[in-house]
């Protein structure tokens, strides 16, 4: 009797541990779902603001304007309180030691600023540096534990779909004419710019750098679907034609640094496959009937024309593709020099440059690094420096342990992507700002997630 009920048990131990599994499978998945689609919606209201702003409330002048900017970070902070974190992988420990130091940093530097000028300081940009200066990598920490259910290329379509979707919208209005509602920016104090005739697009976004941005993006997301074409063979073609869609919009703006980038991108996912030649040889011919496909349809005249104009922009310039590379370290010296614990927070926010003076343009710079210091000081740079490289160091870690070559490919574009936006400028741009953290979160908890998996499969 005794034997059969140790034998019993022992039978039934095993299946109680599946069931248990199967639950907690069930539990994360549903987090996971959850927290899926609130991710989603924050990406979706990130591209489609401006749109609502400038076509739907652009005779608006009261706080309802505005709501559509901060409804991406509602929707952020959301995921934080609704959805239950399944586990903090080693990527996010890592995450949280550098962020601990960074943060801390900067902080230090913010407080002093404000002791030495609180009469500069612009309550309205102290805000906006604040949310992309300290809230938006905390949320970012916050969220990769509860992404470890989350799909990566899923996101990548979303963005892959609106990328075409701003390809389409760009194309209209880079041959509209300049004061055509299509044209509208988000602010009546901004004309359209234009170059030979032509429009330069900024399609859903307010202005064109966010469009520049989503460019970058877009090709991204492009690159990521690419990546899973060996398990999925649809995403060959879908992942091609949303990079192709982002490089069109990089033209589109007539803007030479995200079609440089975009190439780059393109380059360092390319050589990230352990078998090149056979990568290189599969998408030549893709991209080869691609274009005989643009070639019998007519079309590709009016590819050679958007190039055409964008080569023109750039022998008008003044300026070197060199000194766009080095000109985010314009100016550190000498602002160092003058205003070593900062001259105002928040003053160097175009946001808050509007509010105290009713003029949307910068206060003393466009660099991002001098406008740093000029907030927060050296410090300041020091802690967002300590807290860029923690961000890339756990994608690192991260590729290291990828469980599968997507997965790999994928954190090897994501940490180009990352470093490219951190050096531009994440603190003054906002929607850049967004991108980097809430990207970064989604694939880190999407990889600890697969290699979670992998562990308790062997």
């Amino acid at each position: 009797m005794a034997r059969d009920t140790i034998q019993s048990l022992h039978h039934s131990i095993p299946a109680a541990e599946g069931m248990q599994n199967a639950a907690d499978k069930l539990s994360s998945n549903a987090t996971a779902h959850r927290f899926q689609w609130l991710l989603f919606l924050s990406f979706m209201f990130c591209i489609l603001d401006g749109a609502i702003r400038k076509w739907l409330l652009r005779d608006t002048e009261n706080f309802w304007k505005y709501a559509p900017y901060f409804a991406k970070d509602v929707v952020f902070v959301a995921l934080v309180i609704f959805c239950k974190p399944v586990s903090w992988s080693t990527p996010a420990k890592t995450l949280f030691r550098f962020l601990t130091i960074g943060l801390a940093t900067s902080a230090v530097g913010v407080v002093i600023s404000l002791s030495l000028n609180w009469q500069f300081l612009s309550p309205v940009g102290g805000f906006l540096t604040f949310r992309s200066m300290f809230l938006l990598p905390l949320l970012a920490l916050f969220c990769i534990p509860r992404l470890q259910g989350l799909k990566i290329e899923r996101l990548a379509l979303l963005i892959g779909f609106f990328t075409l979707v701003n390809a389409a919208l760009g194309t209209l209005q880079y041959s509209s004419p300049k004061d055509s509602p299509i044209n509208y920016y988000a602010s009546k104090e901004y004309e359209t710019v234009v170059f030979e005739e032509n429009v330069r697009a900024m399609g859903t976004f307010p202005y064109i750098t966010g469009f520049t941005t989503m460019a970058i993006v877009g090709a991204w997301a492009g690159l990521v679907l690419l990546s899973y074409a060996p398990e999925r063979k649809r995403y060959l073609w879908m992942g091609l034609l949303v990079y192709v869609g982002a490089l069109w919009c990089a033209l589109l703006s007539i803007s030479r640094g995200p079609t440089i980038i975009i190439l780059g991108l393109f380059i360092v996912w390319l050589f990230s496959a352990r078998r090149v030649v056979e990568n290189l040889v599969r998408v030549g011919a893709v991209i080869a009937g691609l274009a005989l496909t643009l070639v019998f349809a007519g079309r590709f005249s009016v590819i050679q024309n958007a190039s055409d104009v964008l080569m023109a922009r750039t022998e008008a310039a003044d300026d070197t593709i060199e000194q766009r590379v080095l000109f985010p370290l314009n100016d550190v010296l000498e602002v160092s020099s003058v205003a070593p614990f900062g001259a105002g927070f928040g003053s160097e926010q175009v946001g808050g440059m509007f509010i105290d003076t009713g003029t949307m343009s910068f206060r003393s710079f466009e660099g991002q690094f001098p406008r740093i210091i000029i907030e927060a000081g050296v410090l300041g740079v020091v802690g967002f420096i300590g807290v860029c490289l923690g961000l890339l160091k756990s994608l690192y870690d991260t590729k290291l342990s990828a469980p599968s070559e997507a997965t790999r490919r994928t954190i090897v574009v994501t940490i180009f992507l990352v470093a490219v936006l951190f050096y531009g400028n994440v603190i003054f741009d906002h929607v850049a700002s967004f991108f980097v953290w809430a990207i970064s979160a989604a694939v880190l908890g999407s990889a600890s997630g697969q290699s979670q998996l992998v562990t308790r499969a062997d």
